[in-house]
């Protein structure tokens, strides 16, 4: 019982640094998750809800389209490690330890 609070605690927070993520990376680019929602062809709350709630491949596929960039950019990095981009060119790196 104690390990399945613990994973879904565990779930619960990377659903959540994925949320963050995904809306940090599309202020970044000049979008809003309303801005990615419109685009979708849905409602803000629809798209809140599918970033909330262990989200599609395919959502993150749309959202990493409409972004312009690809899912494992949107997916958040883990502890330890961080997402480095090109300082000229603002291309993105991948996740490397910091």
């Amino acid at each position: 019982p104690i390990f399945n609070i613990k994973k879904n605690l565990y779930i619960c927070k990377m659903i959540e640094d994925l949320k963050n993520r995904v809306k940090d990376l599309a202020k970044d680019k000049g979008y809003t998750l309303n801005d990615i929602a419109v685009e979708l062809g849905i409602l803000y709350n629809a798209l809140y809800q599918r970033l909330s709630v262990s989200p599609k491949m395919s959502t993150l596929e749309s959202i990493a389209k409409i972004l312009n960039c690809s899912v494992q950019e949107l997916l958040p990095a883990p502890q330890g490690y961080s997402h480095f981009y090109d300082d000229k060119t603002g291309e993105w790196l991948g996740i490397r330890k910091k």
